[in-house]
């Protein structure tokens, strides 16, 4: 539903520019505390993972978002923000790394490979990877939270989940405007799509850190659960079987632009 100006675009411009001086404190003094069970290794390939930002890909996003949404210049500036927080986050767990002393293996030919084939399927492809991305780290990072007594990493997985809610409720938002249009046909089809391609995203996921996860103490099934339940909910707001339910979810947006963002 192509609008001048997305209504919770500024509101999502206002969260941005306020989040940058809301920052959890992380103790990067505080004690080491011992890893888990499974050791420093698999806690190194995560953090590696997440800060391997496809620099590419958010060069593409904001150029098909200037061009698409040229009406709407604070989404804009929301989405050059989110690219900013993602950086950020990316340095910090880099900081981590390097305080800990501890290298991490980078992320594989077949996250190259799923990056090159991105490249030419628009704004609505792109804000879908993203989310999905976001879920997976989100649920990852819980898991992970429960499971340290690190003061440092708990304080920066903090930080992330809290950010990583933050992200999910401003893409599926957009999402949900961007779908607004699609017949039922079209908005099945879009369900299914994004469960492949979740499925996709959580089985590459599991198998890539699965030594995290037993270190964790978390099954493959458990932790495929666990990013389901988030999936299921986004996804029932964003693409609803009911016509109502979406055009509730539209109007909210209309009439309520500055109300707090549902987190799942």
């Amino acid at each position: 539903m192509r609008q001048p100006e997305w209504p919770r675009s500024r509101y999502w411009l206002c969260h941005f520019l306020n989040n940058r001086h809301m920052r959890v404190r992380i103790d990067w003094n505080a004690p080491h505390a011992p890893f888990l069970q499974g050791g420093a290794q698999p806690i190194a390939d995560w953090l590696t993972w997440t800060t391997q930002i496809n620099t590419a890909s958010r060069g593409r996003l904001l150029r098909w978002a200037t061009t698409e949404c040229a009406t709407d210049p604070a989404y804009i500036q929301s989405l050059r923000l989110f690219v900013k927080e993602e950086q950020w986050h990316a340095d910090i767990a880099t900081r981590y790394l390097s305080l800990r002393q501890m290298k991490g293996r980078a992320g594989g030919i077949n996250r190259a490979m799923a990056r090159s084939l991105m490249k030419p399927l628009g704004l609505r492809f792109e804000l879908s990877i993203l989310l999905l991305s976001e879920i997976a780290a989100l649920t990852v990072s819980r898991l992970l939270l429960k499971a340290t007594n690190d003061e440092a990493l708990r304080g920066l997985l903090t930080q992330g989940i809290h950010d990583h809610e933050c992200h999910i409720a401003f893409h599926s938002e957009r999402l949900t405007t961007e779908f607004a249009d699609f017949n039922f046909i079209r908005r099945n089809l879009r369900r299914w799509r994004l469960r492949a391609m979740f499925t996709a995203l959580v089985t590459g996921l599991t198998l890539r850190h699965r030594r995290l996860l037993r270190a964790i103490g978390c099954s493959k099934t458990q932790f495929a659960r666990q990013a389901w339940h988030t999936f299921a909910a986004v996804l029932e707001r964003m693409v609803p079987y009911g016509r109502d339910h979406l055009l509730a979810a539209l109007l909210n947006q209309q009439q309520k632009p500055y109300e707090k963002a549902g987190l799942p």
